[in-house]
């Protein structure tokens, strides 16, 4: 088997290794169960600063929606 390519099962054949894996478009949800061997910051760079930013939408819709509310007091 060549080192470029990642063994999943023995049903389906091997994919290859992508270099944009290295560069921050590896997907969080599905490296999951494997993250103990694989996590760093520049790997998922783009799903964590996702993350991040929708908290901060949330937080400011919420904000927003008290601020609303404390108008009419």
């Amino acid at each position: 088997m060549n080192d470029d390519n990642q063994k999943i099962s023995e049903i389906v054949p091997p994919i290859p290794r992508s270099g944009m894996e290295e560069e921050g478009y590896s997907l969080l949800l599905v490296d999951l169960l494997r993250l103990p061997k694989r996590f760093n910051f520049r790997r998922y760079r783009i799903d964590l600063l996702g993350f991040i930013a929708a908290w901060i939408f949330v937080l400011l819709i919420l904000l927003l929606g008290y601020w609303v509310t404390r108008i009419g007091a």
